[in-house]
């Protein structure tokens, strides 16, 4: 969706939100700025116009505001916990029912790639309260589709509680996945699904909702999963889908 305050994109995985001087400028908001170069006008100079982000591995719904004013709302909204984020997990192993972890989690080093949580065995730098609920959608050869929300938003939040479970997202080397699965091309399972939160301007409640790209379905139908996925969306996403500015998976 968009209008004068708020652009909602598709992110596809394997992409950065902002360009990085270690890898290829190619971006999210470089593949925007040509049709829409006010963006690089609005919120950080560093960081402009996205009000969150998401890791290059993950897929789905990214917000960006258009005016400083949306900006500044939108972030305010983010940081104080008022926006609903859920996201579609495949995970390794057979989680069961629904869990809640309520772990702080920091980093052992300054530039540390990944965080761990908070068990006082180790100082950590930069620890801050982290909760999640994970939620069983269901079960197949050896992985566990889930469904999972974020009350805070710190980095790597979701895959660092999914392996403190003992349940790595699949293909998430970096926090000790131990199975190959083909057709995620050395990334892992994790995609943005669903936001709710209220529109910077008039204030009414937005349900957006982004369904699986083609990749992840394939990795779900080799899985024997793909008709839980859609079960699942035809519950939960059929009352309010939301058109999205589609961005080429290249």
């Amino acid at each position: 969706m968009e209008d004068d305050l708020l652009l909602a994109v598709e992110k596809p995985a394997g992409l950065h939100v902002f360009p990085s001087s270690s890898d290829s400028q190619d971006s999210v908001l470089s593949r925007l700025l040509p049709e829409r170069p006010r963006l690089s006008e609005i919120g950080d100079a560093r960081a402009p116009a996205f009000v969150h982000r998401l890791d290059r591995s993950t897929s789905g719904l990214l917000l960006a505001a258009k005016t400083q004013a949306a900006y500044d709302t939108l972030r305010e909204a983010f940081s104080g916990g008022r926006v609903q984020k859920e996201y579609l997990a495949l995970a390794e192993g057979c989680l069961q029912g629904r869990v809640e972890v309520d772990v702080a989690l920091g980093a052992r080093y300054r530039r540390s790639k990944r965080v761990s949580v908070c068990s006082g065995d180790r100082p950590l730098r930069g620890v801050r309260p982290a909760r999640t609920i994970v939620e069983e959608i269901a079960q197949a050869d050896g992985f566990t589709l889930c469904r999972v929300k974020t009350f805070t938003g710190f980095r790597h939040q979701v895959r660092a509680h999914l392996a403190h479970l003992g349940h790595t997202l699949a293909g998430d080397d970096l926090y000790g996945a131990t199975r190959d699965v083909s057709g995620l091309k050395d990334q892992f399972f994790l995609h943005a699904w669903l936001i709710e939160l209220l529109h910077p301007g008039d204030g009414r409640r937005l349900r957006l909702v982004c369904p699986l790209p083609r990749a992840k379905k394939q990795v779900l139908s080799s899985a024997g999963l793909l008709n839980a996925y859609n079960h699942f969306l035809s519950e939960h996403a059929h009352s309010m889908p939301t058109p999205l500015d589609h961005l080429s998976e290249g």
